[in-house]
């Protein structure tokens, strides 16, 4: 169950990547061929992609926490 609560959020947290590159602030001497953050959070496939990277990373590293024991009583 902790590994389902953990890649939920994740997943969640990726979802709204676009949303938070769309707010960055563009830098000031950018390069000529710099796409700006706000047309880069436009790319279709940003927000599932980002939600399964996090998903997939976060299911990893709380599987293997998981299965590690705990850190503390050394079971």
């Amino acid at each position: 169950m902790t590994i389902a609560i953990a890649v939920l959020v994740a997943a969640l947290i990726g979802a709204a990547g676009p949303l938070v590159l769309r707010r960055l602030p563009e830098p000031p001497a950018a390069d000529a061929d710099k796409l700006p953050y706000a047309v880069l959070a436009e790319t279709r496939w940003l927000a599932p992609g980002l939600a399964c990277a996090a998903a997939v990373m976060a299911g990893v590293v709380a599987w293997k926490i998981e299965t590690s024991g705990c850190w503390r009583c050394g079971s």
